[in-house]
């Protein structure tokens, strides 16, 4: 790739593969860093899994500044900050149900929100199907890492 006459690295822009390589890092970093502040310091606040009562996992609830924030499976917060009873009390209700409704989503360099469907969810990926029908994908749904993709329950703003 080329700029103003000068070769150019194109990982390097934001949004690059650097970028995100970066970002894993630091996400890395700071999940050591909390389990280990969580094993010298029993008491300290850390994010905690929700289940319902035959294991299936719901989200998590995560300290922030404002309280705790219920957050799905792979990690889109589902509300605002609120007490810790009030967190788990949303992943009780729309913890799963939330997969049903359709997301809207980004992917990589796109710029374009698209409307999906989560077909599947795990910790570190989701399978989309998007809502277009003419829409060229697989007839399962396609794996996205969460650090390829941004995810919200609700229509972004234009």
């Amino acid at each position: 790739m080329w700029v103003l006459g000068r070769r150019v690295d194109s990982r390097a822009y934001a949004g690059g593969e650097a970028e995100r390589e970066g970002v894993r890092r630091q996400r890395d970093s700071a999940e050591k860093i909390v389990k280990a502040i969580g094993e010298s310091l029993p008491a300290f606040p850390a994010p905690h899994e929700v289940r319902r009562d035959d294991g299936e996992p719901l989200g998590r609830v995560v300290p922030t500044a404002g309280g705790w924030q219920a957050v799905t499976i792979f990690g889109v917060p589902l509300g605002g900050p609120a007490g810790r009873d009030d967190a788990v009390r949303i992943l009780h209700d729309r913890g799963l149900a939330c997969l049903a409704e359709p997301w809207w989503a980004r992917v990589g360099d796109d710029a374009a929100w698209r409307e999906a469907r989560i077909v599947e969810a795990a910790p570190d990926r989701v399978r989309l199907r998007w809502s277009d029908p003419l829409a060229d994908q697989p007839p399962s749904g396609e794996w996205f890492g969460l650090d390829d993709v941004d995810l919200s329950p609700d229509p972004p703003a234009c």
